[in-house]
């Protein structure tokens, strides 16, 4: 998978997680390589300083996802999402070196485990997790 360093100078926060603009453009990609639903409610988005149409990790209101693709060409085994209604766990991995990113291990109760790695600066991959645990905690609350 990819190694990210850093987040873009574009920012919002979300629920106290930085995350990228994500104008209709970007949303209108995400729904055409199938990441996403079209209206689904993006809560979480950045590409790591890569160029969007390579890379990105995200979480939404129902499902968290990662893509990479460096040929702007779409493959299924490089999109991943599984919906947080699926999930069974989620773990946090700190590489804790600058050369290689953290991530998190997202267990659906069918399939494999997806990583979803996280650009490096500051806690910023601690606050995304706590973010994702606790929009997962929401959607299983809700079953």
């Amino acid at each position: 998978m990819v190694t990210v360093l850093n987040l873009s100078a574009c920012s919002v926060v979300l629920d106290n997680v930085e995350s990228e603009d994500l104008p209709a453009d970007r949303e209108n990609y995400l729904v055409r390589i199938g990441m996403i639903d079209k209206g689904e409610n993006v809560r979480f988005f950045t590409s790591g300083g890569v160029p969007f149409e390579e890379a990105g990790q995200l979480f939404t209101d129902v499902r968290v996802g990662s893509y990479w693709l460096p040929d702007h060409d779409h493959q299924e085994d490089k999109v991943q999402s599984i919906l947080l209604k699926d999930v069974t766990a989620i773990e946090f991995t700190d590489r804790d070196a600058w050369t290689y990113a953290d991530y998190v291990t997202v267990t659906p109760a069918k399939g494999t485990d997806m990583k979803v790695y996280l650009p490096g600066s500051d806690d910023f991959p601690e606050r995304f997790y706590e973010a994702l645990k606790k929009q997962w905690r929401n959607v299983n609350a809700q079953k």
